[in-house]
């Protein structure tokens, strides 16, 4: 199953409890067998733009730990064939309109990121609008 989803907008979406959830899932510590899919990046693997702007859920901290999860991702993996190919095909994340630290310090993780992807913090950002 590969979702050919490029574009996802969770903005205002979700609560306390199932956002940092999803946004956090992770297979390899649940009981699935099917490790195929272990974590929401690999499950939207074609995700160009992910629209977190408005989640009152999304603080710094966590799209911290996302980006981390990021960082690994970015890494070259080998398919099947043993060819190298890119990670995460991420190329965009908004979070306008959430907690104002994060807002003041998302250009730390955009440094950590080489700003790839890009956070965009206006509101709304123009680009996930």
């Amino acid at each position: 199953l590969v979702c050919k989803v490029y574009s996802l907008s969770l903005s205002g979406s979700f609560n306390a409890i199932t956002g940092p959830q999803l946004l956090l899932w992770d297979a390899s510590i649940t009981a699935r067998e099917d490790k195929e899919y272990a974590s929401f990046l690999d499950l939207f693997s074609n995700l160009e733009i992910l629209d977190l702007s408005g989640c009152q859920w999304l603080h710094f901290d966590l799209l911290r730990s996302f980006v981390m999860r990021l960082q690994k991702k970015k890494e070259l993996r080998r398919n099947a064939d043993n060819e190298a190919v890119p990670g995460t095909s991420l190329k965009l994340i908004c979070v306008g309109g959430n907690d104002g630290y994060l807002n003041a310090h998302c250009g730390v993780l955009n440094e950590m990121l080489n700003s790839n992807p890009m956070i965009c913090v206006g509101i709304p950002c123009s680009i996930c609008s």
